[in-house]
């Protein structure tokens, strides 16, 4: 390229004979500039929206440019081969920018609130297609094959696009993509949205997942069937769709549940729920103890839409632990004794072959084990009822103590 390109009128040229006299008779600074178009800028497909949850026309259809590379890129005289057609004028996109070119710029104004190029014509494959950028010459600068089957990941409809979270990644491989998780909002058809046009997505810088306080389910002290466990759930970098009792086998499945019992989740905040197994077990001695309680989220629990992002979404492996606890009642008859009854704190427990002592509270939750002891002390627990579990080389009995300070 050259800046200096010189080229002056002389007095000839002119009927007045006298070049001085025209301003502008002398140009010293053209410039003369080459394109080296076998040089491919590093462009890259990190977005496509291509059949949204819409019932008529998708007006939300999109591709999303990255510039991958360290220089800005004059796009002017490339186009699209593909389904649809565009051809981009006199415009630049910088390094480490997006640009987006949609079926309709206006659409896509309102809905995510970007300024998209438009279509000349034609729409995206609902079933898969090449997209290609070319250069003015017909170079290939990025070329992406995006399908609808099942090695690609689920965007036919749903509601989601498709992103590309490692720019560097092999574009054209269903395994480098992912859905998108940004959630946008609902559309005129009452559908969910999520894309991320313009910007990266959420799904490539968060890791949500759910932390469970508890996997096993224990009988309650009553030795009725009952389940005293309640599990708490914490969901992190997503959110629950609603506060209040989730639907079963919509925003949850549940399978292996013992007869007389119901799986319930309910949901307390967009990041905490709690998993409670209502009702009386009809069987429930040791010999009916499961360790295959499998409960699994769908994606119609959570805003980001896309269960499969979340980690310990499902567990195959929970465990109802039924008890052969014998009544209260039975106590005064095993010649243990428990005193003082109430207590201020320490309580004496008299008689042979005890093993294990075990305090819990009203609810079941364990909050102190003891082995081969005769004593415990509650001194710093809060006053209310609570019930001691004792283990003998013959039975377990359990008797109910007040804790009043």
């Amino acid at each position: 390229d050259i800046a200096n390109l010189t080229i002056t009128f002389l007095n000839a040229a002119f009927t007045g004979d006298d070049a001085s006299a025209v301003t502008a008779s002398s140009k010293t600074d053209l410039v003369v500039d080459f394109m080296d178009t076998y040089v491919i800028p590093n462009l890259v497909f990190t977005e496509i929206m291509y059949n949204p949850a819409e019932a008529n026309t998708d007006t939300t259809e999109f591709v999303e440019i990255y510039n991958n590379g360290s220089t800005n890129v004059n796009l002017n005289g490339y186009y699209f081969f593909s389904a649809f057609d565009y051809v981009f004028g006199n415009v630049t996109i910088n390094a480490g920018e997006y640009l987006v070119v949609a079926l309709n710029s206006a659409s896509m104004l309102n809905t995510f609130g970007v300024t998209a190029y438009q279509f000349t014509s034609g729409a995206l494959s609902n079933s898969g297609e090449t997209i290609k950028l070319l250069n003015p010459v017909g170079a290939t600068v990025d070329s992406v094959f995006f399908d609808d089957t099942s090695i690609w990941p689920n965007a036919d409809g749903s509601g989601h696009s498709i992103v590309l979270c490692d720019y560097n990644a092999d574009n054209s491989l269903a395994s480098s993509w992912t859905i998108s998780t940004n959630y946008v909002g609902i559309n005129a058809d009452l559908e969910r949205i999520w894309a991320s046009p313009m910007q990266a997505d959420v799904v490539c810088t968060l890791n949500p997942e759910i932390t469970w306080s508890a996997t096993t389910f224990e009988e309650a002290i009553a030795n009725d069937g009952s389940i005293s466990t309640i599990v708490s759930l914490t969901l992190t970098d997503d959110a629950f769709v609603t506060v209040g009792a989730l639907t079963e086998n919509f925003d949850y499945t549940v399978a292996n549940v013992p007869a007389g019992l119901t799986a319930v989740i309910t949901t307390t905040s967009a990041t905490q729920a709690t998993i409670s197994l209502n009702g009386n077990a009809t069987a429930h001695t040791d010999a009916d103890d499961i360790a295959n309680l499998e409960i699994a989220f769908t994606d119609s629990a959570f805003v980001s839409g896309f269960v499969t992002n979340i980690l310990n979404s499902n567990k195959t492996d929970l465990i109802v632990d039924f008890s052969t606890t014998v009544s209260i009642n039975t106590v005064n008859n095993s010649n243990i004794n428990i005193y003082p009854n109430p207590t201020k704190g320490l309580v004496n427990i008299n008689g042979k072959n005890i093993n294990k002592v075990e305090i819990t509270d009203i609810t079941g939750k364990i909050i102190l084990t003891q082995d081969n002891t005769n004593s415990i002390d509650l001194y710093n627990e809060k006053q209310g009822v609570y019930f001691v579990k004792i283990y003998t080389n013959n039975t377990v009995i359990v008797e109910k103590i007040v804790l009043n300070k």
